[in-house]
């Protein structure tokens, strides 16, 4: 995830819609409505997701729609 987020970052924007077209933002949130395993992996998972929804231009809203 760590790995991800770095790549995602808002200087490579065409590696942040290529992740989120693949799904990694739903999956992440399921994940963390699961009891978390560590305050490490909740952490890092909040972290992505902020990278993932940010940038100029924004992304596409349906790419960023949980439910």
């Amino acid at each position: 995830m760590w790995a991800l987020a770095n790549i995602a970052s808002e200087e490579n924007l065409k590696y942040r819609d290529m992740i989120l077209n693949h799904g990694i933002l739903t999956e992440i949130v399921r994940q963390l409505c699961n009891p978390p395993k560590r305050i490490f992996y909740t952490r890092t998972a909040i972290w992505f997701i902020s990278i993932l929804i940010r940038g100029k231009p924004f992304p596409e809203y349906e790419k960023v729609k949980i439910f």
